[in-house]
């Protein structure tokens, strides 16, 4: 165990004091507790099983050695030196991820696990076993036949045995797996192995939201910074970074690095292509104020290749050990906080967009990548500039003067000819393309709420819109708007935060299913096509629950096994422990589609088994104990 796990482990076992450890990133976790919680860490020690999750999530141990510690399976979605290949997504990916499940875990760790609350109209389908078939590595033959029915799934399995394993020792398996050892990831289907690329000695492995792409970070003791590998999983091609200080995976396909500790100097990559390129050859940023990519909801087209990155400060523990070298002046300047990148399909067309308003941040992209939007400072107090911008050709489409509340906020219809936009009260809806645009659609407040309200989520169609006056604090409700016919909905609690499966980071806040915390007991899935709320859970239930990344499968590890949810149909599987009947589902993978559902049961922090479960119920495929499983997504969807 290195120094810093030690440091947290001491600040779990005395959440009260309030010495916050020197590392930067566990310090950012008692700062996401008071700031996104509104509430200090409870006093009562933390039960060993809840220990071992929060350090799951926020430490990676060195899987190529027998003795190794467990690695995580849900990692996040977002490597920092700080913490050895640790994460955070969301839309707006970073490091949200490991610190919000650490802050929640840490928050409601004081009680045992209560039973799963449920809207009437979910029904538990009690008693699946997880016994039918054994696929024992061992070149043995399958007692039962193949999972393909039941898994029907195109992801690749992503695993780190925990044991010796040879090719051809997942034979069985319906689909394609990659597993690491000796420093390689072997790529097989069906008995046949496709490829081995080697990635050397790693701290942690896991899926990206790229297609066929793994992440391998390696974190060395008493070694500044980490090494970052991208592998693609088909082609065998990978990406090595020999040194960064800050990883961010932001939602799509680009990655961004700090390549030193001034956290002013920022390179980026395309994971489709493995192209890079330097940011500091295309613009000036002050050397002596570090930030960080970030992406808000609504900031992406709907595939993740047109995207807005703004630009937030980043606050280190301590000052920059070196000072980066200025670059030329002649160089378009990048202000930290007051522009953004603007990405558009690839790294040839990267550009600055500004000025934007500093206390606001909001910023908004259609979702097919054609319009942009954001709200820009003017010279006016109190008032701020609507400014909406074609992207191919950097056009003005049109600006007008909104009042500067803290309430702003933005996003697009679908079609992104309408864009709808919070100033107080008020609800307005913009036509930017009125050519184009739904009839009625103008610039009118059509609905006007009691008090100031701010677009948290959206559906998919973006028809209905989650509004809240705020968000994180106890007694706030939100609103669930049908925009197009001005039905309502007062719901308890505001936006939470659902971790998808095959990516493990935030689930977007675009999406059919979203969370609403009450920040007291309970979380609500919001059904946002209905304004239904379809499933009840305990808080701590659903701190480590997993999404599908086609939001049709929530799954929710529990002391008393695992509960497979399909949203759609309101129904429930329930899973036991497998083997010794304390076990606790460690780690979760859900795949794409989520058909299939990847546990590594542990007792005493020990990994006892691992199983796959078939989400159709019928039986679930017994494995020998895996250190980690996760989902790659394919091509195919």
């Amino acid at each position: 165990m290195t120094s810093r796990e030690d440091e947290f482990d001491r600040w779990l076992d005395d959440p009260a004091d309030r010495d916050q450890p020197a590392d930067d990133e566990l310090a950012g976790t008692a700062t996401w507790l008071g700031r996104y919680f509104g509430a200090p860490p409870v006093e009562t020690p933390l039960e060993p099983h809840r220990r071992d999750a929060i350090r799951k999530r926020i430490f990676s141990a060195n899987p190529s050695r027998a003795d190794a510690s467990r690695m995580p399976n849900q990692p996040g979605f977002v490597a920092s030196p700080a913490i050895g290949g640790t994460s955070g997504l969301a839309v707006g990916a970073w490091r949200v991820a490991s610190l919000v499940s650490a802050a929640v875990l840490v928050l409601i760790a004081a009680a045992t696990i209560g039973a799963v609350l449920r809207t009437p109209e979910v029904e538990r389908v009690p008693g699946a076993v997880a016994t039918a078939s054994v696929l024992p590595f061992a070149p043995e033959p399958a007692v039962a036949a193949s999972p393909a029915a039941s898994c029907a799934t195109s992801d690749t399995l992503l695993l780190v045995p925990a044991e010796p394993v040879e090719p051809g020792d997942f034979a069985e398996l319906a689909f394609a797996v990659a597993w690491y050892a000796n420093g390689a990831i072997t790529v097989e289907r069906g008995g046949e192995v496709l490829r081995r690329i080697e990635v050397g000695e790693v701290s942690s492995l896991r899926p990206t939201g790229v297609p066929n792409v793994v992440l391998a970070t390696t974190w060395t003791p008493g070694v500044e910074g980490e090494t970052a590998t991208f592998a693609n999983l088909v082609t065998g091609e990978t990406l090595v970074i020999d040194r960064y200080y800050d990883l961010a995976v932001i939602d799509g396909p680009f990655v961004f690095w700090a390549s030193d500790t001034t956290f002013a100097h920022w390179q980026v990559a395309d994971l489709r292509s493995f192209d890079t390129i330097d940011l500091a050859e295309l613009f000036q940023v002050d050397p002596t104020r570090p930030w960080r990519p970030a992406v808000y909801p609504g900031a992406t087209s709907d595939d993740g290749t047109v995207v807005l990155v703004g630009t937030r400060v980043r606050n280190p523990a301590a000052p920059p050990a070196t000072v980066a070298t200025p670059v030329s002046s002649n160089l378009p300047e990048l202000v930290v906080t007051r522009g953004a990148l603007l990405i558009d399909d690839d790294l040839d067309d990267i550009r600055i967009v500004d000025p934007l308003s500093v206390s606001s941040g909001a910023m908004a992209m259609s979702p097919d990548g054609e319009t942009m939007a954001w709200l820009a400072p003017s010279d006016r107090g109190g008032v701020r500039i609507l400014t909406v911008v074609d992207v191919a050709t950097g056009e003005m489409i049109s600006e007008r003067p909104v009042d500067a509340t803290y309430s702003n906020s933005l996003v697009f219809s679908a079609d992104g000819t309408v864009l709808y936009h919070t100033e107080g009260e008020r609800l307005e809806r913009v036509a930017v393309r009125p050519q184009v645009a739904t009839p009625g659609a103008a610039g009118e407040a059509f609905f006007v709420f009691d008090e100031a309200q701010r677009i948290f989520g959206a559906s998919p169609d973006r028809a209905k819109l989650l509004l809240a006056p705020r968000q994180y604090s106890a007694g706030v409700d939100s609103i669930w708007l049908n925009v197009n016919t001005g039905d309502m909905r007062d719901l308890d609690g505001t936006l939470g935060r659902l971790f998808t499966g095959t990516v493990p980071v935030v689930a977007s806040a675009i999406n059919q299913y979203v969370a609403l915390d009450d920040l007291e007991a309970t979380v609500r899935i919001l059904d946002m096509d209905t304004g239904e709320i379809v499933l009840s859970l305990n808080r701590d239930d659903a701190a480590l629950a997993t999404l599908s990344a086609d939001s049709s499968t929530l799954v929710v590890p529990r002391e008393a096994g695992v509960d497979i949810h399909h949203l759609d149909t309101g129904t429930t599987v329930t899973f036991p422990p497998s083997g010794e009947s304390d076990a606790w589902p460690g780690g979760i993978g859900v795949s794409s589609n989520g058909s299939c559902v990847a546990v590594t049961w542990s007792r005493d922090g020990e990994v006892t088994a691992t199983e796959l479960l078939a989400v159709s119920g019928d039986r679930g495929i017994t494995v020998p104990a895996l250190d980690s499983a996760s989902w790659v997504r394919s091509d195919s969807r």
